[in-house]
C-alpha cells in the first residue's frame, strides 16, 4: 500500500479530507486525512512523479487528460484560479501555460537560462513566479507570457518560492543555503535569512533538538517581522539548502 519510492511532493485536497502523494515508484496516492488510510492509487506514469496539483476528479481515478510537449522533466505544477489554465515548470528550461479542456500549449515562457524548479501563482492569478537553476526568480505576466521582472540575489539555484495570501510578499529558498524575502511589487529583496544571521538576529522559541536521531540537524521556530513572514522553519544544518517553503499568517 505504501510508496515503494521516495515521495517528492504531498498537497491536501480543498477538502481538507484527502492528502496527495506523488512518487518515483511512479505513483499518485490518495490518504484519507483522518485515518491515514490510502483510498486509491493512480499509475498511468512510466518514471517517478515530481510534482502534484488537482486538476482532475479524484474519486474515478480515470486519467483526463495528457499534456505533452516538455523536453524534460516537469518539476512544478500550477493551476489558475479559474482551473482553466495548467502552468508546469520544466528542467528543460522552459514554463508552459497550457488549456485544461484542450491539452494544448498556449504559451512557452523561455528566457530562463537552465532548470525551472519551482512555480507560485499570484492569489488572483494574474502572475507567474518562476525559480530556477541560473540563479534568479521571474515574474510573468500570465495573460501575455511577458516577463515583467528578473530578481537577482541569489548565488545559486532557488529550489522553491511561496506567496503571502495577498500576493505582495515571496519568500525564495536556495541551494546557497539562505532564504530571502522579497517586495514583490518593487522587486527588491526585503531579508536575507542563512543559519549564522539567523542565530544570531533571532531567539529560537522552540526547539528540536536530535531531529531524525541526529545531533547534527536543529531546527528553529522563528518569528520573522509580522506582516512579512509570521513564522519559518529552518534548518541549521550547514551543508542544507533550503527545499521547500510555505507562509503562515495569522
Amino acid at each position: 500500500m505504501r510508496h515503494t519510492g521516495s515521495v517528492n511532493g504531498i498537497l491536501i485536497t480543498p477538502d481538507d479530507n484527502r492528502i496527495i502523494s506523488c512518487s518515483n515508484d511512479q505513483t499518485i496516492k490518495l490518504w484519507n486525512f483522518d485515518t491515514g488510510e490510502m483510498t486509491g492509487s493512480f499509475n498511468e506514469h512510466s518514471q517517478g512523479v515530481n510534482t502534484i496539483a488537482v486538476v482532475a476528479n479524484l474519486d474515478t481515478g480515470a486519467l483526463g487528460r495528457k499534456f505533452e510537449g516538455h523536453k524534460g522533466a516537469i518539476n512544478s505544477l500550477a493551476l489558475t484560479p479559474e482551473g482553466d489554465r495548467v502552468i508546469s515548470a520544466s528542467s528543460d528550461s522552459t514554463i508552459k501555460i497550457w488549456d485544461r479542456s484542450t491539452s494544448e500549449c498556449i504559451q512557452t515562457l523561455n528566457e530562463h537560462s537552465n532548470e525551472v524548479n519551482t512555480l507560485a501563482l499570484t492569489p488572483n492569478g494574474d502572475r507567474i513566479i518562476s525559480g530556477s537553476s541560473d540563479a534568479t526568480i521571474k515574474i510573468w505576466n500570465t495573460d501575455t507570457g511577458e516577463c515583467q521582472q528578473t530578481l537577482t540575489g541569489h548565488s545559486d539555484a532557488i529550489n522553491s518560492v511561496a506567496l503571502n495570501t495577498s500576493g505582495d510578499r515571496l519568500v525564495s529558498g536556495s541551494k546557497d543555503q539562505t532564504i530571502k524575502i522579497w517586495n514583490v511589487d518593487l522587486g527588491t529583496c526585503l531579508l536575507t535569512i542563512n543559519p549564522e544571521s539567523a542565530a544570531r538576529q533571532y531567539q529560537p522559541r522552540i526547539r528540536y533538538p536530535n531531529y531524525h536521531k541526529t545531533e547534527k540537524v536543529l531546527w528553529q521556530f522563528f518569528g520573522v517581522k509580522k506582516g512579512v513572514l509570521t513564522y519559518l522553519f529552518f534548518s541549521l544544518l550547514h551543508d542544507v539548502s533550503p527545499l521547500s517553503l510555505c507562509f503562515r499568517e495569522d
